[in-house]
């Protein structure tokens, strides 16, 4: 049986775990999560399978792209005209998971929290492999409305 629930503290270990498994920033990204959960801008939803991590889906307050980009700052800055955003850090089902809905229904519930916490707008670096496939693109497109999206 599936759980859902929001992360907690003890989750940051098993996130960082499994970012560095799973996700393209492996244990660099440790110390940046610790801190952002320390600030407060860290959160999300984690998925559990008999009580096993099955997924997760984080994110961050205000806009933290992988790599800088000033211009593409400006822009969504002009769109979300000073309304509270939240950057989308990882979604991540796990593959042996990826046929039960987990990243729909994770995106889902996080949306809601987003909600909750004030957040008006959310924002998602989606990237493309050399093949083109684009994993997350489909679950983000099906979960919110698209406001603004631009390729660069």
């Amino acid at each position: 049986m599936i759980e859902y629930r929001e992360i907690t503290e003890h989750d940051i270990p098993t996130i960082v775990e499994l970012y560095a498994k799973y996700l393209n920033s492996g244990e660099s990204i440790s110390q940046s999560i610790r801190d952002a959960w320390r600030d407060g801008d860290y959160m999300g939803y984690m998925a559990l399978y008999d009580g096993k991590p099955a997924g997760f889906f984080t994110l961050r307050s205000g806009l933290v792209f992988t790599y800088p980009h000033p211009a593409l700052e400006a822009e969504v800055a002009k769109v979300t005209a000073g309304k509270r955003l939240a950057f989308c850090d990882a979604l991540l089902a796990l593959p042996e998971y990826r046929i039960d809905g987990i990243a729909h229904e994770l995106a889902a519930k996080s949306r809601e929290l987003l909600r909750e916490k004030g957040h008006e707008y959310s924002a998602v670096e989606i990237w493309i492999y050399p093949n083109g496939r684009s994993p997350a693109k489909e679950v983000f497109e099906t979960v919110g409305k698209v406001v603004w999206q631009k390729r660069v």
